[in-house]
């Protein structure tokens, strides 16, 4: 028998392949659904993140519409209406 430490540590790799798995417990099945779970919710949020932000310029957008559309009344010329009654302002 030889004292050497490569030939025990050799030994004992070969005895702890061999010996058979261990059975998963609650904990290790826990870590398995937690994943699934976070992955789920990861992508939930990425989406709801999405349309938040879409939402954001959706609305921006439709602002700078109404301001420009406002812009446009204010800049038009009331004696060019083709109404009668708005060519002159209101009637008394």
């Amino acid at each position: 028998m030889s004292n050497d430490p490569s030939v025990e540590l050799f030994k004992e790799a070969v005895m702890h392949d061999l010996q058979p798995p261990r059975e998963k417990d609650a904990w290790d099945k826990f870590a398995i659904l937690g994943r699934i779970i976070g992955l789920v919710m990861f992508a939930v949020l990425i989406g709801y993140a999405g349309k938040v932000v879409e939402s954001s310029v959706a609305r921006d957008e439709r602002t700078l519409r109404y301001i420009e559309v406002a812009v446009g009344i204010l800049h038009t010329d009331r004696r060019a209406s083709p109404h009668p009654d708005c060519a002159n302002g209101p009637s008394m």
